[in-house]
């Protein structure tokens, strides 16, 4: 059935693809007679044509859909003006960006980046996969800093209930919703750009259990942290920055930092004791180090205003 059927034509256990004008949305189901599958198409669009927050990310659109191969031709083929993310979960997908094409598989990511011409095609019989539509001022800034790539990257099982939550800040279209579709999105970025989630090595656990309980000991060294390992530096170098991302050394002095700035937020003690409690011989030196690690100074943090938030405090509260 296509997308175009008249309502009325049809019950809606039997209605695909038809245009919500009230709610700017495509709805569509599975027909009763699961042999008898068809299109399945879950989005929606912001009613404003711009952003109207703050936030560095502005979600444009979101939605699930799933196609048979014999249904491609309702995917159109057209230049689109903001960054669009795809996230494969069943069947396989062609996407084609000037000679170069790609196939998108389950727990991979492909983006379409502005001023695209999106020209996307089922391989499978059946393809699902979810999208997130996102623009604003700032995409070329965004898409520098997550380090986006046009072609699929490994990215896990996709997080369908943020696409859902997502989706449901849309429909009701208030300022605080739009803040946090856009706070959603991105999650969902930060979780293509992860990864696949890989359980860490003994000798990454070990290292990171020894800095936990001996991080306030001012002699303690990625040198007496190896030895104690029975480790070779290099190696633990290696496998360090390989499982989190940053080496041994900078590890270390970002454990002892957020100790520290807990510790000052909590203003129970003084900087010298603070600082003997999270490794450091002097204060001069704490103060030294904490402002070339943070850009601020311990005394700035103590400026801050900071409460507890309860659960009346909280942006989810409901009226």
């Amino acid at each position: 059935m296509k997308r175009g059927s008249k309502r009325a034509n049809a019950t809606s256990e039997e209605t695909a693809g038809i245009f919500d004008l009230q709610r700017n949305r495509y709805t569509a189901c599975r027909h009763t007679d699961e042999k008898d599958f068809f299109m399945f198409i879950k989005a929606i669009r912001r009613s404003f044509k711009k952003g109207r927050t703050f936030s560095p990310v502005h979600v444009r659109s979101v939605g699930h859909y799933i196609f048979r191969k014999e249904e491609a031709h309702h995917i159109l083929k057209m230049r689109k003006f903001f960054l669009e993310l795809f996230w494969g979960v069943r069947g396989e997908g062609c996407f084609r960006f000037g000679r170069k094409q790609w196939i998108l598989k389950p727990g991979e990511v492909c983006f379409y980046f502005p001023g695209d011409t999106h020209d996307l095609t089922p391989v499978s019989d059946e393809w699902e996969y979810f999208f997130l539509g996102i623009d604003g001022n700032n995409l070329q800034d965004l898409i520098a800093r997550f380090h986006l790539v046009r072609e699929p990257v490994a990215a896990g099982v996709c997080p369908a209930y943020i696409f859902d939550m997502t989706y449901d800040m849309l429909q009701v279209p208030t300022l605080q919703n739009e803040y946090l579709a856009g706070a959603y999105a991105f999650e969902i970025l930060t979780h293509s750009v992860m990864g696949t989630w890989k359980e860490l090595s003994y000798e990454v656990e070990s290292f990171m259990q020894i800095v936990a309980e001996k991080y306030s000991d001012h002699d303690m060294d990625i040198n007496q942290i190896c030895e104690q390992m029975g480790i070779h530096r290099a190696t633990l170098f290696r496998k360090v920055k390989q499982e989190c991302g940053v080496t041994p050394s900078d590890y270390l002095m970002a454990y002892r930092m957020q100790q520290a700035i807990e510790k000052i937020l909590q203003k129970k003690l003084s900087m010298k004791e603070i600082a003997g409690k999270t490794g450091f011989s002097s204060v001069a030196y704490f103060y030294r180090v904490f402002r070339n690690f943070t850009g601020t100074s311990p005394r700035e943090i103590t400026a801050l205003p900071m409460a507890p938030l309860t659960g009346k405090q909280s942006v989810m509260r409901k009226k």
